[in-house]
């Protein structure tokens, strides 16, 4: 007798919970509707085509034929299109979602003072995000792309990477300055260059890690009064860790930027750096600094390099960034004109 009564228990469970898991499942493309709605009115641009939901007993999975958002009022005006979209959650948390793209993806946006836009196509054998919501907002995002391959409007052949991975996370007012906040991390591996891209330094770029802290409210757009109302509001942009390997070159360093009254850059860097030579041939070349600069960023590095070098040979360079002037160590090398 007990035994039957234990089996009539578990099978008004199952039926519970299968009964559950459906009413959560045809309440799930009335959510995404609803949230889409809320964006909308909010000023975003959402499309989601018609989803579908499968995934019982232990998932939510949602598959949408095409997913479209956009910020048209946010800076820069990013634009993200992608096909074959599939977002997953378990169905007592739909605040974490974990999302994967099939087809091709497209981001684009706005850069500042051009009257074009910029489009990036983007290809990877295996593309996901991580999202985490609170009260309806976007609270932590991770991307990660395996094998992807990146192509600009400008680009004549892709620039293909074994691995991106971007993490980022806003900032609640007790954890940041008061308004808003951005934590943002990004590191790429084994990039192979197009060939325009290619210089002193080489085809491929081993690795690039960046990590930044925005504090202050975010700019709502990418002009003068934007950028001057986050300086003027205290805002300061972190660099916690900048690491590169690009040929013979090995950088790590940290630092701060902000904005002065002219609106050109001002800040302090920390750098170890060893190839420098290969890293300044390459600026050199590109244009992103004039001869002269180069030979006095030489001159500045070798003698800094006599007294403080690690075991490595890796040189400990002090950059400073202020009265629109780039100094290494005391030397000035470059000249820096407003932003804006």
């Amino acid at each position: 007798m007990r035994f039957i009564a234990l089996g009539a228990a578990i099978v008004g469970a199952v039926a519970a919970y299968s009964a559950w898991w459906l009413s959560v499942a045809h309440s799930v493309p009335a959510l995404i509707a609803q949230q889409a709605e809320r964006a909308r009115a909010a000023g975003y641009e959402v499309e989601t085509g018609t989803p579908t939901v499968e995934g019982y007993p232990y998932r939510m999975v949602a598959r949408l034929p095409r997913l479209v958002l956009a910020a048209p009022k946010a800076a820069g005006s990013p634009r993200y299109e992608g096909e074959q979209v599939t977002m997953v959650a378990q169905p007592w948390n739909l605040n974490h979602l974990i999302i994967r793209a099939d087809g091709t993806e497209r981001l684009s946006w706005q850069p500042a003072g051009d009257a074009g836009r910029t489009s990036l196509k983007i290809d990877a054998s295996r593309a996901f995000a991580s999202l985490v919501l609170r009260d309806g907002a976007l609270e932590r995002l991770a991307l990660d792309l395996t094998e992807p391959r990146l192509r600009t409007d400008a680009m004549t052949t892709d620039l293909g990477l074994k691995r991106i991975q971007v993490h980022a996370r806003r900032l609640l007012k007790e954890e940041g300055a008061e308004g808003a906040g951005l934590e943002l991390a990004l590191e790429a591996e084994a990039a192979a260059l197009p060939p325009e891209w290619i210089g002193p330094l080489g085809p491929e770029m081993a690795l690039a890690r960046l990590a930044l802290k925005l504090s202050g409210p975010l700019p709502v757009a990418l002009d003068a009064a934007a950028a001057a109302a986050w300086r003027d509001a205290g805002g300061t942009l972190e660099v916690e860790q900048l690491a590169v390997k690009w040929g013979r070159m090995d950088a790590t360093g940290d630092g701060t930027l902000a904005l002065d009254e002219q609106m050109r850059p001002l800040g302090a860097f920390g750098l170890h750096v060893s190839g420098w030579e290969q890293g300044i041939a390459a600026a050199v070349a590109s244009g992103r600094i004039k001869q002269k600069a180069g030979d006095a960023a030489r001159l500045a590095l070798g003698l800094l390099g006599l007294a403080n070098h690690d075991a490595e040979g890796r040189v400990g360079v002090p950059f400073t960034l202020q009265n629109g002037r780039v100094l290494v160590g005391p030397v000035p090398v470059a000249t820096l004109d407003p932003l804006f």
